[in-house]
């Protein structure tokens, strides 16, 4: 069964990630680019966004970018990208009134983790600050994805476990928690901005549930908690 799932997950990764294999070493940001083709908004990061052709494999030896591969469903637990997970950069995005782009850096390569940042960078390349966007581990157990607005406000959707104790994306079978919708502005600066958070009812979650490609975390159709407002960005 592990084998199995081994040679699917190459077969699928390699279907996405294809552009990042044919950048092996990694370009700097500002290289890259010029490669991407501007993204119109809204956008959503459903779990059957596909990585463009012209996608480019980024150099992060600077760690201007997060780079975590999280173990456990509460995201405390990572391990930092080898050769193979390096960074791919395969959304850009316009900020309006500046001249400075919105980028999605994706890391985990042909792997079965991913995590995605949410980048603003000069038109050099060089990065102001981050959020980190997007968290999965295959298939499709996503407990962290975004969504930009047609106003450019971005909304991180994230399913909080109601344990503190670390719940293995490998193993587990279902658990309690929260979804929690967190939106954030651009500043002029350049910086991510919490401006708001909504919080919905618990309910339990199971990997079955998790695993279907067809249901992103919004999707639940929960009505918002009143008047609750929970602490903590992205």
């Amino acid at each position: 069964m592990k084998t199995n799932k081994v040679i699917l997950t190459t077969v699928i990764a390699t279907f996405m990630l294809l552009p990042l294999l044919n950048s092996a070493g990694g370009l700097p940001i500002g290289a890259a680019l010029s490669s991407i083709s501007t993204e119109s908004v809204p956008f959503s990061a459903t779990k059957k966004t596909r990585f463009p052709k012209n996608s480019s494999a980024v150099d992060n030896s600077n760690n201007a970018i997060p780079d975590k591969l999280y173990n456990d469903l509460q995201c405390t637990q990572y391990t930092k990208p080898n050769a193979e997970q390096q960074g791919c950069l395969f959304r850009k995005f316009a900020i309006p009134g500046s001249s400075n782009m919105l980028v999605a850096v994706a890391f985990g390569g042909v792997t079965d983790w991913r995590t995605t940042v949410l980048c603003v960078v000069t038109p050099t390349g060089s990065v102001i600050s981050t959020l980190e966007a997007y968290v999965d581990y295959f298939p499709y157990v996503a407990v962290k994805q975004f969504r930009i607005t047609a106003q450019n406000k971005i909304i991180i959707s994230k399913i909080v476990p109601a344990t503190s104790t670390p719940i293995m994306f490998e193993n587990f079978t279902s658990f309690v928690g929260q979804r929690v919708d967190v939106t954030y502005a651009i500043n002029s600066q350049g910086k991510f901005v919490q401006i708001s958070s909504q919080t919905f009812p618990s309910k339990t979650y199971t990997r079955s549930y998790l695993e279907n490609e067809n249901i992103n975390i919004w999707d639940d159709n929960s009505s918002v908690v009143p008047g609750y407002q929970p602490g903590g960005g992205g």
